[in-house]
């Protein structure tokens, strides 16, 4: 059986009341307004523009350093 693709975004209706239910935040823009606002200024699920500047991503690595990992990844594990 294969699964197909949703074209498009959940309703923010949707949205809201999954992120209300479950107490977690949504990334669809449009349901934040009505999410409740216990949740929307908790800084641990939306943090401010000063702590995002903060975050930083992880460097990609090259093909040849990315199977180093992996291999020592899978030894780590007793894969390899």
């Amino acid at each position: 059986m294969r699964l197909r693709r949703r074209s498009r975004r959940e309703p923010p209706e949707i949205a809201a009341a999954a992120a209300n239910e479950l107490g977690f935040a949504t990334a669809n823009k449009a349901a934040l307004a009505l999410v409740d606002e216990k949740i929307r200024s908790n800084p641990n699920y939306y943090p401010s523009p000063e702590a995002q500047k903060k975050f930083h991503l992880p460097k990609v690595k090259d093909e040849k350093s990315n199977k180093m990992w992996q291999r020592a990844w899978n030894r780590a594990k007793g894969i390899e």
